[in-house]
């Protein structure tokens, strides 16, 4: 309907008298009416999802639409996308070196979380964005990624449909811009980039295969590389098996001359993308080398796990979003399944696109059912959740091949183009009977009414009696229909099963916190310290607020340090994430972690720490022990390993006492238990745990009490299981009554802090395992900190540290005084892309069980300075930059013999030229008589115009053929 108005208000233009100058159109107006009529469709596809996302954003009350109050923040993008969006924005915007940060896990490798999370360039917008609006610029570069989709693709649907541009191309683009992976992961804005380019890579793969172009093609995929090397990989995989498809595809007669051509230029010009890319992304693979992504095993068994039948259903509109696990997202619209049987039908299309076309097909199936694909495609890893990462391509591929068959509808009969409409009614029958997929009534019912729909229009098409723009507007007013459908209730099932996060929590009183840290580091007489924010509601908090931290969650974290961290009883998974739960006053102060933030006034701030008021309304927590970056420890700290137990009582006791201390700083105690329930006493003792055979299939739970505790004793707990415990704890006075009761939702590996002894109140602890997952053997170790053995701590620790006098992103300098030769210790994770000097020498700088480090040190006052420079990073720069010398030599050595060839066939066309006037001459006519009739039928023919040939129709009926 739009296409008709324009196309009648461009009639009422042309018919202006050319004297009516009131209503004659100026020329530049009339430029930038035919400009957008050229483009218009390419608009369209654009526009279409910009305009789906964004209301379906404002009807779920997404910030900043309506009364928002609501966050597309949800799953890592809660955790890891946004904070670490806004690390890149205060480092843009603070001029820092985005190698290093202090502000994750203790300080980490940037660079590599950069590479992985944030090195879009669409996510240069973040810099517009306060933190307290973070969110919104995620919702805004969800809802852009969506539309440069649709963009992207349409001109490659073009390309392959000879240049024919109508409202089914929109659509068509439109459906690939909002398939199912774009629409269960919209809120993963570290991926969407491969999502989006593709289409500009494989445009410029038949540039360079068709036209000899590479240009398009090699930026495209070196701008994929960068903006993720993780899902550049999937691209680059998926290229190794569609490029001969396309190749197929588009060569009308196949050579060895021409095969050849094809192959050293895309093996040529996918090297120098990768080359391009070098700088950020060959970097980044020497850091995970160190981390948990790394080093599984490769599975030994092929064995296709999905059921084909249930398959399917992935297929159908509304698909349930697996985000956790479950079947791949690759719906790809209703419409484009209905196409694909007639793909392999159609006589239109020739027999080695078919079968190119079914290969390719049968792989991405594959890949999305093997349980050794699924280990190849995701970089020789099992993913951790966000099953199929690369289901896009199967969606792509689907999209590809229904457009190549949508124009030649007209070659089929319309029985046959309403049997696989039938076929699919006659599915979802079957799928609601014996279906074992996770598609519900909701995906049946709105699948099987708009398939009622396509047989009724696919009828329509195969009778043919229809204009060819009534059946492009109706099928365009059907597959629109089933966009806003699906896009709406998958986006919906997102936000009921994983939760759009509230928008006031988020980046809440981030001025206050900055200020209360500014002002203590500068009155803190070390010039470092760290801080941590409560309620712990997300994993990368103190990114979130620029704070100098211990919480991370990344993929690219140390595997060691994790491990190590774990050992110190902070709640973490193992491989690449540690939180502040389980943080006591001894590793706070060892850790230099000063500060500790309230935002809500009531969060379960870590006991032992003294509150001092300020003018914010956050409650302020300081920790006066806590030590600087680097301290001096006794030098048998270099030999230490951390022993792996599961007691992490134990494991900080041993590492306390390899900094030189001599006493235990927890010191364990004896519990009675009653009332247990689910589970069987197995032994144990007060040093190692108490340890209980759990009855599988049940709840468990058990009530303990200390024994013959002392008044001001600091009490913690310690449960291994493989569920964490809803802990309880109930105070009573008896004289007067008064009784207390405080609940704490325990995480796993954390230790848990139960508060100080009052012997005027009884203290009962009650564990609830209400999961009935729980199984095997649970421990429980009940302690007290020992305040005599801490303030040793403190006092030996503390004589001689590390005064910082100035430090960034990629520096730090400071002065120590050594009273006897030792190790300085350094709260820093280890990693070799630290340098150090001491005094100006160059120090060595060893590591402590892979997870921090040490400097050797002699007696005296010493300078320190640290320097951050990541591994081979030169080396990948110079790689970079040959690759780009590359590919600027080679075009130009491309458009010179190009020039070369132009001003040879130009050279030769001057000379058939020449030759031809000479021929004419030796045949002109003698007599005056001859020439005057010669001169006069040339005349008259030049008064002769013939008339133009009709433009070709951008109307085209689906069902007329390539010919027509």
């Amino acid at each position: 309907m739009v296409q008709l108005c324009l196309r009648t208000f461009c009639s009422y233009i042309k018919y202006i008298k050319p004297g009516d100058h009131k209503t004659t159109m100026r020329p530049s107006n009339k430029r930038l009416l035919r400009r957008f009529s050229e483009r218009q469709f390419h608009i369209y596809s654009f526009f279409i999802p910009v305009f789906v996302m964004t209301a379906i954003f404002a009807i779920l009350q997404v910030h900043p639409f309506a009364s928002g109050e609501n966050m597309i923040l949800t799953v890592d993008c809660y955790h890891q996308y946004a904070p670490f969006l806004l690390e890149l924005r205060n480092k843009i915007l603070g001029g820092e070196s985005l190698f290093f940060s202090w502000n994750v896990g203790l300080g980490t490798n940037f660079w590599a979380v950069f590479a992985n999370y944030s090195a879009s360039p669409l996510n240069i917008l973040c810099i517009f964005f306060p933190a307290k609006y973070i969110g919104d610029c995620v919702a805004l570069l969800a809802i852009l990624r969506c539309g440069l989709t649709g963009l992207f693709m349409s001109y490659l649907l073009k390309e392959l449909d000879k240049d024919r541009k109508d409202l089914l191309l929109s659509s068509f683009s439109s459906i690939y811009a909002l398939c199912g992976w774009a629409i269960s992961y919209f809120w993963n804005i570290m991926w969407h980039d491969a999502v989006m380019l593709l289409p500009l890579i494989v445009l410029g793969l038949i540039k360079m295969f068709r036209d000899k172009k590479p240009l398009l093609y090699c930026i495209s995929l070196a701008v994929c590389l960068i903006s993720n090397f993780y899902s550049g990989y999937f691209i680059c995989l998926f290229l190794v098996f569609y490029a001969p498809i396309l190749y197929i595809s588009i060569t009308k007669r196949i050579t060895l001359e021409n095969f050849w051509s094809a192959v050293w230029r895309f093996g040529l010009y996918s090297l120098i993308s990768g080359g391009l890319s070098a700088f950020l992304t060959v970097s980044t693979y020497f850091t995970l080398q160190k981390s948990s992504a790394t080093g599984t095993a490769f599975p030994k068994e092929f064995g296709v796990q999905n059921d084909f039948f249930d398959f399917i259903s992935r297929f159908l509109i509304g698909q349930n979003p697996n985000i956790r696990d479950g079947m791949a997202n690759v719906y790809s619209g209703l419409f484009v399944l209905i196409l694909i049987p007639l793909f392999f039908l159609c006589s239109k299309i020739r027999l080695r696109e078919k079968i190119a076309y079914g290969v390719g097909l049968s792989i991405m199936y594959i890949s999305l059912s093997s349980r050794m694909m699924t280990f190849i495609w995701h970089g020789f890893h099992f993913p951790n959740q966000i099953p199929y990462r690369q289901a896009f391509l199967f969606s792509f591929l689907m999209v590809v091949m229904g457009y190549k068959v949508l124009r030649n509808l007209g070659s089929f009969t319309k029985t046959q183009l309403m049997a696989p409409c039938l076929c699919l009614i006659a599915y979802l029958v079957l799928y609601e009977k014996v279906g074992e997929g996770q598609e519900g009534y909701l995906q049946i019912i709105l699948s099987f009414i708009f398939l009622i729909i396509y047989t009724v229009v696919m009828r329509v098409i195969g009778e043919k009696k229809r204009s060819a723009m009534f059946q492009q507007i109706l099928l365009f007013c059907v597959l629109s229909a089933e966009i806003v459908a699906s896009t709406f209730a998958t986006v919906s099932l997102v936000a009921a099963h994983e939760s759009f996060t509230g928008w006031d929590f988020y980046g809440s009183h981030y001025d206050e916190v900055q200020m209360l840290m500014e002002d203590s580091e500068a009155k803190n007489e070390y010039g470092f310290e760290r801080s941590e924010i409560y309620p712990a509601y997300i994993c990368n908090q103190p990114a979130l607020y620029n704070m100098k931290g211990i919480s991370i969650f990344t993929s690219t974290a140390r595997e060691s340090f994790v491990k190590f961290i774990r050992n110190l009883g902070f709640h973490n998974n193992g491989i690449n994430s540690m939180r502040n739960f389980g943080l006591t006053k001894v590793t706070a102060t060892l850790l230099g972690v000063r500060n500790m933030y309230d935002i809500y006034k009531n969060s379960p701030v870590p006991q032992g720490f003294e509150e001092v008021k300020n003018d914010t309304e956050l409650r302020q927590f300081v920790n006066p022990d806590s030590l600087s970056v680097g301290y001096m420890v006794d030098p048998g700290i270099l030999t230490y390993k951390m022993n792996q137990t599961s007691v992490p009582f134990l494991s900080i006791n041993a590492f306390v006492k390899s900094m030189g201390c001599t006493k235990d700083v927890y010191v364990p105690m004896k519990a009675s238990f009653d009332m247990v329930e689910g589970l069987e006493a197995d032994g144990g003792q007060e040093r190692t745990g108490y340890k209980y055979t759990v009855e599988d299939g049940k709840t468990a739970s058990l009530v303990l009490t200390p024994v013959d505790p002392q008044k001001g004793d600091h009490l913690y707990l310690y449960v291994v299981s493989n569920k964490p415990p809803k802990v309880t704890i109930n105070e009573q006075k008896m004289q007067p009554l008064e009784m207390k009761e405080t609940k704490i939702t325990a995480r796993a590996s954390q230790i848990i802090d139960l508060g100080f002894y009052d012997p005027e109140f009884t203290k009962v602890i009650t564990l609830d395992f209400k999961d009935k997952d729980l199984n095997g053997n649970l421990w429980v170790q009940l302690v007290r900190s020992d305040e005599e053995a801490y303030q040793e701590m403190v006092d030996i620790l503390s004589d001689e540290q590390l005064k910082v006098n100035s430090y960034d992103s990629t520096h730090l300098e400071g002065v120590i005084t050594v009273k006897q030769p030792g190790a300085m210790f350094l709260t820093i994770p280890y990693d070799e892309s630290w340098t150090a000097t001491i005094d100006g020498v160059a120090a060595e700088i060893k590591p402590i069980d892979d997870a921090f480090m040490a400097i050797e040190m002699s007696s005296g006052t010493h300078t320190v300075e640290l320097t951050y420079h990541p591994t081979k990073f030169k080396l990948c720069v110079l790689i970079s930059i040959a690759s780009l010398i590359a590919l600027v030599l080679f075009t130009l050595t491309r458009k010179l013999f190009e020039h070369i060839d132009y001003r040879k066939s130009l050279e030769e066309a001057e000379a058939a030229a020449e030759d031809s006037e000479t021929v004419s001459e030796d045949d002109a006519p003698d007599s005056a008589e001859e020439d005057g009739n010669s001169s006069s039928e040339e005349e008259k023919h030049d008064e002769i115009v013939s008339p133009q040939e009709p433009e070709k129709s951008e109307n085209v009926s689906p069902a007329e053929s390539e010919e027509a």
